[in-house]
């Protein structure tokens, strides 16, 4: 809930709003059937040794789907911003990139078992999270004031409702020291992906060191 208000508030381009409906139509796909563009996610769990495993087989649909999709609007690829290409092509290019990104990641780092790559997943979907929620100190005064004069009574509610059910988080962030960002910076995904390389490279000092930021901003 909290990720869809805050890019629907701070990213309402029309290249992120074909994002997002790739996503939303991929995540109902799998909470109503458990499957992502026809794969059977539960099946390939069971029949599948191990977490790399499923990974790589993700990653193999995904990519044998791409192609499929691509070859019946393979001119409108070439053309359009990949932002813009048609939803199915959209998600399956994400799960690709997302998969091999994860991939680099493991092997570079050289993961003991599954244990430990799920801990990294679950690190990443959080920072993922964890930036995102440093936006609704921004997000939320500007649902009082941005819409219109008529609807600016259920807007300013929703903003109420909005700070009571994330006031925890707020707690927490105001807690947290915030990242050498300024407030316009925090709202870009590639700003934060910067910043995310730029500390790796610097504690780390090595050029094929990757980041969990990595993750989410190779997905187009």
């Amino acid at each position: 809930m909290y990720v869809r208000i805050v890019e629907k508030s701070l990213n309402s381009t029309a290249e992120l709003d074909n994002i997002r409906k790739a996503t939303e139509i991929s995540w109902l796909g799998i909470e109503l059937y458990h499957k992502w563009l026809d794969v059977d996610l539960r099946k390939m769990a069971l029949h599948a040794k191990s977490a790399e495993k499923v990974m790589e087989e993700l990653s193999d649909n995904a990519q044998k789907r791409f192609w499929e999709f691509r070859k019946k609007d393979i001119h409108g690829c070439l053309r359009e911003d990949p932002s813009r290409w048609p939803v199915k092509v959209l998600a399956s290019n994400s799960m690709y990139r997302i998969c091999k990104t994860i991939f680099m990641e493991y092997e570079a780092r050289d993961y003991e078992g599954s244990e430990r790559l799920f801990e990294r997943l679950c690190t990443m979907i959080a920072d993922i999270f964890g930036n995102c929620f440093t936006n609704l100190p921004i997000v939320i005064p500007m649902q009082c004031h941005n819409s219109a004069i008529e609807e600016r009574e259920e807007s300013v509610h929703n903003a109420i409702v909005l700070l009571g059910k994330s006031e925890k988080i707020l707690e927490i962030l105001s807690q947290q020291p915030l990242s050498s960002l300024n407030p316009k910076q925090l709202t870009r995904i590639d700003d934060w992906r910067s910043l995310h390389k730029q500390k790796t490279l610097s504690t780390v000092g090595s050029a094929t060191a990757f980041s969990s930021s990595d993750l989410y901003v190779s997905i187009v």
